[in-house]
């Protein structure tokens, strides 16, 4: 059904995804979009307070996920989306610096949360994320040792199928 048939007035009464991305990409009808965005269920509350904090232009003027995540994707952009990130909440100083010690990858060249997250959760990844993990300073020394101990068994989880330190420690507590 279109939005229009369901008693949702689209921002500038466009019709058709083409014609709505053409009208809510000029800032002049932001807020507009934002709301309407929001009232329709296309963006979540933090979205909403992101887009509006940073007016909806990312690192290089890029205005979605989409497009901000291919401007970033090239090292030359680096430092810029990394401060963005940093000067907009997306992440914390500790993993700030860790982006810029190691030039926005993880193990394996992985870039951001989820897609680390992917490569560390496969069996054959266990020991580049662990000695990863390692050098970086995202564990001391006994939680290495403790892990090395257990070996890939941690990827199948600890008690309550929990992984992690701060997943099995609230397990157990």
């Amino acid at each position: 059904l279109q939005l229009s048939e369901q008693g949702i007035d689209t921002p500038g009464a466009c019709q058709g995804q083409e014609a709505c991305d053409a009208y809510c990409g000029d800032s002049a009808h932001l807020d507009e979009c934002v709301n309407f965005g929001e009232k329709a269920g296309l963006i979540s509350p933090e979205e909403v307070r992101m887009i509006k904090k940073t007016g909806g232009k990312g690192p290089g003027g890029c205005s979605n996920k989409k497009s901000c995540d291919m401007y970033c994707q090239d090292d030359d952009h680096l430092d810029e989306c990394i401060n963005f990130a940093a000067q907009n909440g997306l992440m914390t100083d500790q993993e700030k610096t860790l982006a810029k010690k190691n030039g926005g990858k993880g193990p394996g060249g992985c870039r951001g949360k989820e897609e680390c997250d992917t490569f560390c959760q496969k069996e054959e990844n266990f020991d580049q994320c662990l000695e990863f993990g390692r050098q970086n300073g995202m564990m001391n020394d006994q939680e290495y040792q403790d892990a090395k101990k257990m070996g890939s068994k941690m990827m199948k989880g600890g008690p309550g199928g929990c992984k992690g330190k701060e997943e099995c420690e609230a397990f157990c507590q």
